[in-house]
């Protein structure tokens, strides 16, 4: 996967991940070829192989690049609650809606999903968790599949409450989650 900064090579990434999008729009994922994807982007197969080695690469890219953002935006201030975060994670989301409406209707959720528990272990590398070492992956799987699959949900429902009011019900779910861990460290 392409981690350079060379302003050609970011603008083929570019087009390649639009071509990509483009290309999930029409069919399924499954079915998209590097061949079609080059030339749907009107990038070489060579310039493909130099950035990607999979298509999955570059759908990982394009992941990365959404929680590069959610994390640069966490980390302008570490006080941040878990509310703010997760207002954050939603909005970036939200912005990013033919990405997530994409990954849906594909079926690629657990991509996302590994792609987030990726950025969340990074992220808490960052910052000091109140976790036993111990279990700490146990509590991201928890946390990232919980609150991925709870955006998916809202993503996918018909009535959908407002993101506020999503990030309200996170937040409660959260802190009855903690007030139950609690209550079990006292047994």
């Amino acid at each position: 996967m392409y981690q350079g900064n060379n302003p050609k090579a970011l603008l083929s990434v570019e087009l390649l991940t639009e071509g990509l999008l483009t290309l999930m729009e029409q069919k399924a994922y499954s079915d998209i070829s590097v061949k079609e994807l080059c030339k749907c982007a009107d990038v070489s197969r060579q310039t493909f192989y130099k950035l990607f080695k999979t298509i999955d690469e570059l759908l990982e890219a394009k992941i990365d690049s959404v929680f590069n953002k959610i994390i640069k935006e966490i980390c302008k201030d570490f006080s941040l609650d878990v509310m703010t975060m997760n207002t954050i994670f939603i909005q970036i989301f939200c912005d990013n809606k033919r990405l997530t409406d994409l990954i849906i209707k594909n079926n690629l959720e657990i991509t996302l999903i590994n792609r987030f528990m990726l950025a969340v272990s990074d992220f808490s590398s960052i910052v000091s968790l109140d976790v036993n070492s111990t279990y700490k992956d146990y509590y991201f799987a928890y946390f990232t599949g919980g609150l991925s699959n709870i955006f998916f949900h809202w993503c996918r429902s018909q009535n959908r409450i407002s993101s506020k009011e999503l990030t309200d019900l996170i937040c409660t779910l959260i802190k009855n989650n903690e007030s139950v861990e609690r209550k079990e460290q006292k047994k």
